[in-house]
């Protein structure tokens, strides 16, 4: 048989085989460093996209912790000036008490009847007075039932007296209770 050299082809072949490898690798290198690149380049881009929302974030919860504050701050001086006002509607109710008994006692008041003195404090108020009949006594406190803000009434005292000007008067003391709610 004859001998066939095969070691220059087989050379070749190892050298293109080292050439062809050499390329795939630097193209593969080439490929890894471009898609790091690309891949390095996108993540940068994302977080700088993440910081300016962060940054927005940030500024927006500061934003909410000011309105926040100052919202706590009308919230005290809402329930400041609440209180304040239930203050002032009590004294006004207090204030406008002698009104109202005045008016009521007028309403109810026989022209029978005199008040001689009307002493009213918080709840419980004193009247005394004269009527020329026991009857102007009897209708007062007869009427006195009809009003809703009196809770009560108690006769302290009815007497009759004689006087010169007039044949005979009656005399009368009473207290009366109001409701708390007024």
């Amino acid at each position: 048989m004859r001998s066939i050299n095969l070691l220059p082809w087989r050379e070749r072949i190892a050298k293109t085989n080292r050439q062809q490898l050499l390329v795939s690798g630097l193209v593969g290198v080439a490929v890894a460093l471009v898609s790091l690149f690309f891949a390095s380049s996108n993540l940068q881009r994302q977080l700088q996209i993440q910081q300016s929302r962060n940054s927005y974030l940030t500024s927006q919860i500061q934003r909410f912790e000011h309105s926040s504050k100052n919202l706590s701050i009308f919230k005290n001086q809402l329930k400041y000036l609440n209180e304040k006002n239930t203050a002032y509607s009590e004294f006004e109710k207090q204030r406008n008490l002698p009104v109202l008994l005045m008016n009521l006692l007028s309403n109810i008041a026989s022209r029978e009847l005199y008040f001689e003195k009307i002493i009213a404090s918080n709840v419980q108020i004193e009247i005394s007075g004269a009527s020329v009949s026991h009857n102007g006594v009897a209708s007062l406190l007869d009427r006195m039932k009809a009003i809703p803000i009196i809770r009560e009434w108690k006769v302290r005292s009815v007497s009759k007296s004689l006087s010169v000007k007039i044949k005979e008067t009656y005399s009368f003391h009473i207290s009366v209770y109001l409701t708390q709610g007024e």
